[in-house]
């Protein structure tokens, strides 16, 4: 579990950490170099899902040597896949960290949002609804493994 106090914020608690796939951690559905280590010291912090339409359908593949848990949805409405699966895990627990238009009601859900910017663009109105936006995912990611930079982020 992330802990954190933040002053003009509160406690911050975080158990889960739910990752976009394509655009996020990964580009053309392969993980972004040096990710692998990142994750592995976030799996000792955390639990860490990806969360992702599997576009590549290279998801499982890519993350097989990893501590994560892989979802892949496939519904016809993946806005509303993503934000029932952070209430399942428990919203008020759980950060997201995503870049696209089907993360809109995921990041409105949970406690602590981040889109990335990153290799595969994002959409825009994830900039109206993030708690925070990071110009790539090894800076996002940053934030849990370096908690200083997550409390002057979001101290009141």
């Amino acid at each position: 579990m992330f802990e954190q106090e933040i002053p003009g914020y509160g406690k911050l608690e975080i158990k889960n950490l739910i990752l976009d796939y394509n655009g996020t951690i990964a580009k053309d559905g392969k993980l972004l170099e040096g990710l692998g280590d990142i994750l592995n010291k976030l799996a000792e912090i955390v639990d860490v899902y990806v969360l992702t339409a599997d576009t590549y359908g290279s998801v499982e593949k890519e993350m097989e040597s990893f501590p994560v848990i892989v979802k892949v949805i496939k519904g016809e409405n993946e806005l509303v896949e993503k934000r029932d699966f952070a209430r399942e895990l428990g919203a008020n627990i759980t950060m997201a960290i995503g870049n696209g238009y089907n993360d809109q009601l995921l990041f409105r859900e949970v406690k602590i949002s981040i889109v990335v910017m990153g290799c595969e663009a994002c959409a825009t109105i994830l900039f109206n609804i993030a708690d925070l936006v990071a110009s790539d995912i090894y800076n996002a990611l940053g934030l849990l493994l370096n908690p200083t930079r997550l409390r002057s982020s979001l101290r009141g």
